[in-house]
């Protein structure tokens, strides 16, 4: 329970303890209803900061509202800059998975039954963290999918980033049994040896 809801039966509001920032840090491309403890309200493009819904706050989406899942929270808070990589005639919502003082994007996910998208840095790591850590909570989801853009070999061959490459070793042996375009993914990584970080995107 929240901290006012303590408050209301203990003179001390931290008897019972309850993560401040524990909860959902979001932010969208345009105005989008959501239900918010079953009420209707709307959410709005801020640029350069994400919505925060504590975890004691109930949390729903229309069906045809698409997750975006996003490694770094500084993607969610500057999303317009990544805006040319979504179709422009869907609704998405993007959701910091970051595990920063906060697990609840888990729990919540866990819950939710539409369509996830994961976008995520171009390395084995980002791999790992989408196939062994979001999909096992996706098991309600209609859909999903990790991002790869139409271009992203070009990209990641002219960047030429080997460095993160050596430090993500430990994940040689990950594979997707599922999905042949991130498997694609992987090989091409592991062939050539070249990583890219979501932020190389934005425009």
């Amino acid at each position: 329970i929240s901290r006012d809801e303590v408050s209301e039966k203990f003179s001390d509001s931290k008897k019972i303890k309850s993560k401040s920032f524990n909860g959902l840090t979001i932010a969208v491309f345009d105005k989008l209803e959501v239900k918010i403890n079953d009420k209707k309200q709307n959410i709005y493009p801020i640029e350069g900061t994400g919505l925060f819904i504590h975890y004691t706050s109930s949390f729903q989406l229309d069906d045809d509202i698409i997750v975006v899942g996003v490694e770094n929270p500084q993607v969610v808070w500057h999303i317009n800059k990544y805006r040319h990589l979504f179709d422009e005639n869907k609704k998405y919502l993007f959701l910091s998975i970051s595990e920063y003082k906060t697990n609840y994007q888990y729990q919540w996910l866990e819950s939710f039954e539409g369509e996830y998208i994961h976008f995520g840095d171009f390395d084995l790591a980002g791999a790992n963290i989408y196939l062994n850590t979001i999909i096992p909570k996706l098991k309600k989801a209609k859909k999903y999918s990790f991002l790869i853009p139409d271009n992203i070999y070009e990209i990641m061959k002219k960047r030429n980033y080997k460095k993160d490459y050596q430090n993500k070793l430990n994940y040689r042996n990950i594979e997707s049994k599922d999905d042949f375009l991130l498997q694609e993914l992987i090989s091409f990584i592991k062939k050539y040896k070249i990583t890219l970080e979501q932020e190389m995107l934005s425009k």
